[in-house]
């Protein structure tokens, strides 16, 4: 009891405080179960749709194709592991999380003290005049235009964690830079927002905090640029080329840009892997414009000419010089002989004569068993094939006689 009475009387004694450290758990809890969703399921979770798209051949190939690591199947079961463990762990995230939440408290303090400072004095002095004789607790009032800056940065760090969770996409660099975010909000919030001064001082403090780290930065350095009248051009980001990609829109673009990839040559050899861990993308979906961007590596924008006879991406050029190769089974091998003779007059800017589609047949095939035999395009259907894709159900009849069939072409290595 004398330990509960002595609460209580710390209670009674430093009502401002308390209240103002239990106000700032609470806030902090908030923020921090995102994180704890996300590690205690959204972690597992991603880790394994990643390991499902893996059989032992295609770990086997993965190892070989971006680390030149030789080793059989059992011991590409324990490499990669290891490796992704040690790449992308949950031990990761552990410092990442001790800095949010440090951060987040004592930002949530302070908020916290200043609004129950603002309260008594609307209210006449009737809380915080028994705190003021608080021993060695004197409290600490922040300006209205940084509790403005900590309340937007807030909110939106705390929206923005949750629907990270929810996407199961939150990287240690996630929660770093909502950390710093939080922790310059108030600084940020203080001089922008007197720059403008007027009733509308506190609305653009807390909308300051609640921007995006590098809208603030572009916002900055372009308002800096038209003061001094300086070159803004390097904010620009050059995502045009993957925006060719089918399925690819400008967000999905900005999250390859986040992770330095801005051209179909980057995108095309880059770590699948590394890749849907770092943008948060499935990895089904990586798989797909890893794909295409192989494909168009080679065909240019022409490549979006051939979708309308099902050639997305390497991975469809190579099963096609599958068909195309395997006269045994008369329903591929006459659907592919369908689409050679009319894929090569897609890629044709202008009509051609009928002496003309041999060499344009000859230039389609050749590109096709580059694209095809490309290592990367190997490791595509390597991952494709843990999905069952390797079992093609044709549905074309077989409307064809053999004997009048030319000789198939070579099947990629």
């Amino acid at each position: 009891m004398s330990l509960l009475n002595q609460l209580l009387q710390f209670l009674a004694v430093n009502f401002a405080t308390s209240l103002s450290f239990l106000s700032a758990c609470g806030f902090t809890l908030l923020a921090t179960y995102p994180l704890y969703v996300h590690m205690r399921r959204g972690w597992v979770i991603k880790k394994g749709d990643i390991f499902n798209c893996f059989p032992p051949d295609a770990k086997v190939l993965y190892l070989k194709t971006y680390f030149q690591e030789s080793c059989s199947e059992p011991q590409a079961e324990k490499r990669f592991e290891a490796l992704y463990e040690d790449r992308y762990g949950r031990y990761k995230y552990a410092f990442p999380i001790v800095l949010f939440v440090t951060t987040t408290f004592v930002a949530m303090f302070f908020l916290s003290e200043a609004a129950v400072t603002w309260i008594d004095l609307s209210i006449g002095h009737r809380m915080i005049v028994i705190g003021k004789i608080a021993e060695g607790l004197p409290l600490l009032v922040i300006p209205p235009l940084a509790a403005a800056g900590i309340s937007g940065a807030y909110v939106w760090i705390v929206s923005d964690l949750i629907t990270r969770a929810r996407r199961l996409d939150l990287s240690p660099a996630d929660i770093l830079n909502s950390t710093l975010r939080l922790a310059i909000s108030a600084a940020l919030a203080v001089p922008v927002s007197q720059m403008f001064g007027g009733v509308f001082a506190l609305p653009i403090a807390f909308g300051l905090g609640a921007f995006p780290l590098d809208a603030v930065r572009v916002l900055l350095r372009r308002f800096v640029s038209d003061k001094f009248g300086s070159n803004n051009s390097q904010d620009d980001k050059p995502t045009d080329g993957v925006l060719k990609l089918d399925a690819v829109d400008r967000p999905i673009a900005d999250k390859l840009m986040d992770a330095e990839i801005s051209t179909i040559a980057q995108l095309a050899h880059t770590d699948p892997v590394q890749l849907c861990i770092r943008t948060g993308l499935d990895f089904d979906f990586v798989l797909d414009i890893v794909s295409q961007s192989l494909a168009s590596m080679y065909l240019g924008d022409r490549l979006t000419r051939l979708r309308a006879c099902g050639l997305r991406g390497a991975l469809e050029i190579y099963y096609l010089l599958v068909g195309l190769s395997d006269s045994g089974k008369p329903r591929n091998y006459a659907l592919a002989l369908a689409i050679l003779e009319v894929a090569p007059t897609l890629l044709q800017d202008k009509p051609i004569s009928p002496d003309g589609r041999a060499i344009a047949r000859a230039e389609f095939l050749g590109a096709c068993d580059q694209i095809a035999n490309d290592p990367y395009t190997l490791l595509v259907v390597a991952f494709w094939r843990a999905e069952g894709s390797n079992d093609a159900n044709w549905v074309i009849p077989d409307y064809t006689d053999k004997s009048l069939l030319p000789d198939p072409v070579p099947a990629p290595k």
